[in-house]
């Protein structure tokens, strides 16, 4: 799962189909985020938050037997990277309607079109996935009301829980130290 716009581990739609899909393919199940020297106008303040935040992340992944990798770089140089050294099947992403975000994702897609992974979007952000709700852009609430009350009854639905993963599958691909190889110098990296 590329970690991006949903910085959580429960109440996460994305990261629960990315580990379905893993279930379903009986492969180990990662957390990957791809820190970007830059982000638009963030500030060192909003970074630190964000990195916070990201620790947190990583003990819940630790907790529950399943690798967080922190890459340091731009989406489009370090996934790529990370889905050939691992041999990835399919990277699962959350959706972000932003033009950096989408951006991100339309370049991971071009670097990894020629290898044997694929790439789904989950809009783990919105009750209701924005692309089923509708197709143009909507320029009022009244008519967007009305669409999302004709199927919210469908997603308004219970988070169910992440499931503990068995360290032995996440040790046959990321190897048996993988504890010790996901391991994130956080000071190091706030500098």
């Amino acid at each position: 799962y590329w970690m991006s716009r949903d910085q959580r581990v429960h109440d996460n739609w994305a990261l629960l189909y990315a580990q379905e899909e893993a279930q379903k393919r009986n492969v180990p199940f990662a957390v990957i985020f791809s820190l970007v020297p830059k982000y638009l106008e963030a500030s060192i303040r909003m970074y630190g938050f964000m990195l916070r935040g990201l620790q947190d992340v990583q003990e819940a992944c630790l907790k529950l037997n399943i690798p967080f990798h922190l890459l340091i770089g731009y989406p489009q140089d370090t996934i790529p990277v990370f889905v050939d050294k691992y041999k990835i099947s399919l990277v699962v992403t959350d959706m972000s309607p932003l033009r950096t975000g989408i951006e991100w994702r339309n370049h991971v897609c071009d670097e990894i079109r020629n290898t044997d992974c694929g790439l789904t979007v989950v809009d783990a952000h919105n009750i209701c996935p924005v692309w089923n709700i509708s197709d143009k852009v909507e320029y009022g609430a009244r008519t967007l009301r009305s669409r999302i009350n004709k199927v919210l009854d469908y997603y308004l639905t219970g988070f169910p829980p992440v499931e503990r993963q068995d360290p032995q599958l996440a040790a046959s691909v990321f190897g048996e130290n993988w504890k010790k190889s996901t391991e994130v110098n956080w000071v190091e990296v706030k500098d």
